[in-house]
């Protein structure tokens, strides 16, 4: 059956057009709209950027995101701080030129800072949002059991690993999985059968340039090498061996060269500082070609260490070498500069306290360009006083070294207790530390009852002092290993690696946040993620270290198989 076709007189609807007006908001200048984007909360900034070219480029500008970071994470930081805090309200609001940036007025200053990145970085720390990726370093054992020691340390987006079959490597976190050069450790009078294995690994963190850095490694009879890693090169980074140092003739009846073992190093040019197995301190200063002394001493070390790029580094000499009896494992060792324009160099550690109990002390020996012997030595440990090993004090006296138990909440919230029962109680004897990190001023302890201990060093021209631990919470498991920036940022391991937290410090940790001082970092694994990268219950983890931007791990499996998990937080 046909259809009836439509009249043909009926005429198509026309198309409706659009007003060729455009947005009232539109017709605003540019420094209109950023006024009115500079009181937009965050989310409303990415719902303009999904407007229009000119929009979004307005929601990114680097003025408005500068006053947000600082809003967030500078002047939170300020209020905790106790100079800052008691200073007018007026002093801590955001001015381009006026405001108080503390360790990040070099940002401030600098030209060029991409402070929406930088403000999304921050946000990722603080709320433990990162992607994982794993580094392959070995997948058999590269010996018969046992095997030996793997040493790591982060520097400035690089990864340095140190072990006896692969040498000194160092990786580019943004490179996958490939190494960005390699060195063989023994070269020249540096001879496997006479110095053994690696067992310690520093990187100078003060170098004069930043193109060059100077890394070295302690081996097992107490001496050590001297290596060199120079970017300034066109293509790929130079590697080179500088220099080696066959360690202390050993003393009369102790020809073993275990207890010469070096077991931690820092190295801040032109000073070394080392410890060794057998409890010895020792400090050596690399002298400059204009600083060339002429004793025997310094004749006795062997050749000139050649630097390139113009400059020369002669043998190191012994400034100090100490021994001590008391000084107990783990311990952290630094090197700073101070104001005086002299150097100090620095010693964390733990000892037993009587009957029970541990406690943490600092040593601190200072030196100038100018002398060659110790200018200063001081020493300062976390013992309050009128301390007693038997458990017992009085309702607001002073609180020892102990370990009381976490503030309880409810029935009107946590417990008010006054500053004595805030720091460590006598309830429990502190456990010894599974590790101890020093950054002047923050002395961090870990402890395999899953917690952690801060300490603030107060040290000045006239005194160096300890004050009373903070006892912090938050870890399910055993803590392995911590570390903490010169900022107070800390990062924190468990034991078997699955659980590794961020901890926020500067200033100390008050009773209000005590409770709320990190947060545990879940990294982003997607679904098609290897199996292997699951922590088994037989892994291992170890906190190679952190910088800005990423976290490194060592993971050790079953059969010797080591990958380094790399949490970068800048997704």
């Amino acid at each position: 059956m046909l259809k009836r076709s439509a009249p043909e007189s009926q005429e198509q609807p026309s198309k409706r057009r659009r007003p060729n007006t455009s947005p009232h908001i539109t017709r605003l200048s540019d420094e209109l709209l950023l006024r009115i984007a500079s009181f937009l909360h965050i989310n409303d900034l990415a719902s303009c950027q999904s407007v229009s070219k000119r929009l979004q480029r307005i929601a990114r500008d680097d003025q408005i995101w500068k006053a947000l970071f600082y809003a967030r994470f500078v002047r939170p930081r300020a209020s905790r701080i106790p100079g800052l805090a008691r200073a007018a309200p007026s002093s801590l609001h955001y001015s381009s030129r006026n405001s108080r940036w503390l360790q990040d007025e070099g940002l401030a200053r600098a030209a060029g800072t991409k402070w929406k990145e930088l403000y999304r970085l921050r946000h990722n720390w603080n709320r433990g949002s990162c992607s994982v990726s794993q580094i392959i370093i070995a997948e058999n054992p590269p010996l018969p059991p046992p095997i030996p020691p793997l040493m790591i340390r982060v520097y400035e987006g690089l990864v340095f690993t140190v072990d006896p079959t692969s040498g000194l490597r160092i990786w580019r976190l943004e490179h996958k999985g490939v190494p960005v050069i390699g060195l063989d450790l023994y070269q020249g009078s540096l001879e496997f059968e006479r110095y053994g294995v690696p067992t310690a690994l520093a990187i100078d963190e003060d170098s004069d340039s930043k193109q060059v850095v100077n890394v070295t490694v302690g081996f097992e009879n107490g001496g050590f090498g001297l290596y060199q890693l120079d970017t300034a090169t066109e293509s790929l980074p130079k590697l080179t061996f500088e220099h080696s140092y066959a360690g202390p003739p050993p003393s009369a009846g102790n020809s073993s060269s275990q207890r010469l073992m070096i077991t931690s190093m820092a190295f801040c040019s032109p000073y070394l500082l080392t410890m060794s197995s057998s409890q010895l301190l020792t400090v050596y200063r690399f002298s400059r070609s204009a600083d060339r002394g002429s004793s025997s001493t310094e004749r006795d070390f062997g050749k000139d260490i050649s630097i390139s790029d113009g400059r020369m580094m002669h043998a190191p000499k012994i400034l100090s070498s100490l021994r001590s009896h008391t000084v107990w494992p783990p311990l952290s060792l630094s090197l700073r500069r101070s104001t005086q324009k002299s150097m100090i160099a620095s010693i964390a550690y733990a000892f037993p306290l009587y009957i029970s109990g541990w406690s943490v002390g600092i040593q601190e020996l200072r030196f100038t360009d100018d002398a060659d012997t110790v200018v200063e030595s001081r020493i300062a440990t976390a013992v309050p006083t009128g301390f007693t090993s038997f458990g017992i004090t009085n309702f607001g006296g002073s609180s020892p070294v102990g370990s009381p138990a976490p503030p309880s909440e409810g029935g009107g919230g946590i417990r008010s207790r006054s500053k004595s029962q805030q720091d460590i109680g006598n309830d429990t004897p502190l456990a010894q530390p599974s590790s101890i990190s020093y950054t002047h001023p923050y002395l961090l302890a870990s402890h395999a009852d899953n917690t952690l201990t801060l300490y603030m060093v107060k040290s000045n021209a006239a005194s160096l002092s300890i004050e009373p631990g903070q006892r912090l919470w938050g870890h399910t498991s055993s803590v392995s290993t911590a570390q903490v920036s010169g900022r107070g940022k800390a990062v924190s391991l468990s034991k078997r690696g699955s659980e590794l937290r961020v901890w926020e410090l500067e200033g100390g940790v008050s009773e209000r946040r005590r409770l709320n001082a990190s947060v545990k970092v879940e990294p982003q694994v997607s679904p098609q993620a290897d199996v292997r990268s699951q922590w088994g219950a037989e892994d291992t983890g170890c906190l190679g270290g952190f910088d800005e931007e990423k976290v490194v791990v060592l993971r050790e499996q079953d059969e010797g198989r080591r990958v380094l998990v790399v949490y970068d937080f800048t997704l």
